[in-house]
């Protein structure tokens, strides 16, 4: 069995497992013109994260000060390493 009947089978294997009721879901979002994903932060709020950031708070007591996920302070905070 050669590298492209592996990559086939693996790829048939795949299909079989997503219901096409997911698969359909996924992209009808993009058709519609709906955008995908959460909106973005408040400016204010990323001016009070970066605020708070620079003072040293930590990235959990930043969120919860803040009103936001953690995850969202984790890409602020990677945001302003990778600018200086």
């Amino acid at each position: 069995m050669n590298i492209s009947n592996k990559m086939s089978v693996a790829r048939m294997i795949a299909l079989v497992f997503v219901s096409p009721r997911a698969a359909g879901s996924a992209f009808s979002g993009t058709k519609s013109g709906k955008p995908i994903g959460q909106p973005p932060l408040a400016q204010a709020k990323v001016e009070a994260i970066r605020a708070e950031l620079a003072r040293g708070t930590g990235i959990l007591k930043t969120a919860r000060l803040c009103g936001t996920g953690v995850s969202a302070v984790q890409r602020i905070k990677r945001e302003l390493a990778l600018s200086y």
